[in-house]
Order: structure tokens, then C-alpha cells, then sequence
């Protein structure tokens, strides 16, 4: 079985496979799809109008509460922002409890109260102006909404954790002035940051063969284009300034990361969201390859011409391999 499907499941291609066979008719193939939950009954269309409404009806309630804040923020007193900030998180909050942690909703509300905690804090550092970094506030974040995360057991959670820790981290480094400095003396800092990155992929990946909620795309997605979008640039930038030391390892980084992209989501198992990062990766090395070649050798005019024949070539060339991939997959 393959290493990215997690959960054996019944896709719509595979029962549609089954239309030439002998004895499947239009009727049988219609029920083998309701049966396999390939095409939802009126049961189904209601669960998921209710999951968009859901969505939807969370956004604009928050927008709604941004604008309402915003709007009168210079009438509230300090007693009156601190408790609207605190009521809204407590009634996130029990709206989570009363529709229950196991299902949706209640996960969605959940995670929601844990974004709340932020502009709470901030509130707090802004009103008494306690001193504290910025990347201070992060952590105390990440570290107040860690019960809650835990809690909601929603991959979607995880990630918004994940983004608030990395953003302190981010700041941390930026306030120090030691995005140029080596840890431990050996790698990078920002070499290190791509590896921890990459290791929370795998990690992510692993996890989800065993943990259900775990099990879905978004998360490893989210984190690998992130990641790729990360060693990309540095690759780019190693083309035009090789003897960059912190380009080097990136350029080095981004071949590994390419070639192990490649042998998992493509030998052991066919994801092509991820084949199509790295072809989008690769086009973007390509082309910054070329206009060091063009600007080196002064011909702007055929590099021009050049540059375009590249990009319809690859795009051609990866729109046919990513079909072809996605045949595969579907046998």
C-alpha cells in the first residue's frame, strides 16, 4: 500500500473504472458509487453545505467582531477591550464544549479560541506596555495554546501552532541579528531552520500512517511548499552569488530535497501536488540559471526569446508528465 494513503478508500476513478466491464450497467454503477460514498446522497449534500456553511459563518463572524472593535476602539475603555477580548474567547470557547471535540465544529471553534489568545496578549503588551519582544509574545502563544491544540486533535491546528512558534522563532532571530550567524558553528541558521522543517515533514508524514485526524493532505502540503518555496530562493540565490556560503548549503539542500521529493512522491507513492512544487522549483532554478547566463553574456535580446521558449517548454513538458503520473496513480 502505498505510503501516502494512509486510509485505504474507494475513489470515484476506481468505480468508473468498472463502467466497461461486462454487466455494469448505468443503474449498478450508479449504485456502486452511492454505496462507496463516491457520489453523496441527500444525506451527504447536507454535511457538506453544513461544513461550508460552518466556514463561512466563522469568517464573517470574525470579520465582523474586527470591524465592531475597530470601529469603536478609541470609545472602549481599557476595562471594557479586556473584556470584550476574554468574552469572546470564553463564548469561542463554550461554543466548543457544547458542540463537542469529537466533531468538526467543535474542532473548528476550538482552534479559533486558540487564535484568539494572540491579539489578547498583544492587547495586554499594548495597554501596560510591559517591554517585552515581540517574539516573547509569540511564545507565550504558542505556549498558551499548545492545551487547546492538543486538545482539538485538528491537523488544521496544528498548523496554525506551528506557524505562530516558527513566527517567534522568525522574530527571535531577527531581533538578535542571528540570521548570519552558525549554530553550533557548523550549519546556518537558516540551513538549520529548512532541516528542522524538513524533519517536521517527515514526522508529520510518519504520524499520519498511524494517527487518523493526522491523515490528510493539508498539513505536509502546507509545509513542503513552504519548505521548497524556502530552499528555492536560496538555490536562486547561490546562481547568482555562488561563493555565498549560506547559498551553498541551500543549493546543496534543495538537489537532497528534490531527490527525496522524488523518491517518495513519486517511487513509493504518487502525490502530485508535490511533483508539481518541485517541477514549479526546478523551472524557477532554470530560469534563474538563465538570466545569469544572459546578463554574464550580454544578449538580453535572445534571452528574451530564450527565457519564453523555456517556460512554454516546461510547463509543456510538466503538464505531461503530471498527467501521465496521474494516470498511473488511478490504475
Amino acid at each position: 500500500m502505498s505510503w501516502i494513503r494512509r486510509i485505504p478508500r474507494v475513489r470515484t476513478t476506481d468505480v468508473l473504472s468498472l463502467a466497461g466491464l461486462p454487466g455494469v450497467d448505468a443503474d449498478r454503477l450508479e449504485r456502486a458509487l452511492r454505496l462507496t460514498g463516491c457520489a453523496p446522497d441527500a444525506e451527504g449534500w447536507r454535511l457538506r453545505v453544513e461544513r461550508l456553511l460552518l466556514g463561512v459563518a466563522v469568517a464573517l463572524a470574525l470579520c465582523g467582531v474586527v470591524c465592531i472593535v475597530a470601529y469603536n476602539w478609541a470609545a472602549i475603555g481599557r476595562w471594557g477591550k479586556f473584556a470584550a477580548a476574554q468574552a469572546l474567547i470564553a463564548a469561542v470557547f463554550a461554543g466548543a464544549l457544547w458542540r463537542g471535540l469529537d466533531g468538526l465544529s467543535g474542532k473548528t471553534l476550538l482552534t479559533v479560541a486558540a487564535g484568539l489568545l494572540g491579539p489578547l496578549l498583544a492587547l495586554f503588551g499594548q495597554t501596560y506596555q510591559t517591554g517585552a519582544d515581540v517574539h516573547g509574545l509569540f511564545f507565550t502563544w504558542a505556549a498558551l495554546a499548545l492545551p487547546w491544540t492538543l486538545a482539538a486533535r485538528f491537523a488544521p491546528g496544528w498548523l496554525l501552532w506551528l506557524g505562530i512558534l516558527e513566527t517567534g522563532a522568525a522574530l527571535y532571530l531577527t531581533s538578535y541579528a542571528r540570521w548570519d550567524a552558525r549554530l553550533f558553528g557548523v550549519l546556518p541558521v537558516p540551513i538549520a531552520a529548512c532541516l528542522a522543517n524538513g524533519a517536521l515533514l517527515a514526522v508529520w508524514e510518519w504520524a499520519g500512517h498511524r494517527i487518523e485526524w493526522l491523515s490528510g493532505r493539508l498539513g505536509p502540503r502546507v509545509i513542503a511548499t513552504l519548505l521548497l518555496g524556502a530552499l528555492t530562493a536560496l538555490a536562486c540565490l547561490f546562481v547568482f552569488v555562488p561563493g555565498e556560503t549560506t547559498a551553498r548549503f541551500g543549493a546543496a539542500l534543495w538537489v537532497v530535497a528534490l531527490t527525496a521529493g522524488y523518491a517518495g512522491y513519486r517511487r513509493l507513492g504518487i502525490e502530485l501536488w508535490m511533483l508539481a512544487i518541485g517541477c514549479l522549483s526546478l523551472t524557477a532554478v532554470a530560469m534563474a540559471v538563465l538570466i545569469r547566463a544572459v546578463d554574464v553574456t550580454n544578449t538580453e535580446v535572445f534571452g528574451f526569446f530564450l527565457g519564453a521558449g523555456l517556460l512554454i517548454g516546461a510547463s509543456a513538458w510538466t503538464r505531461r508528465w503530471l498527467r501521465d503520473c496521474a494516470q498511473q496513480a488511478d490504475r
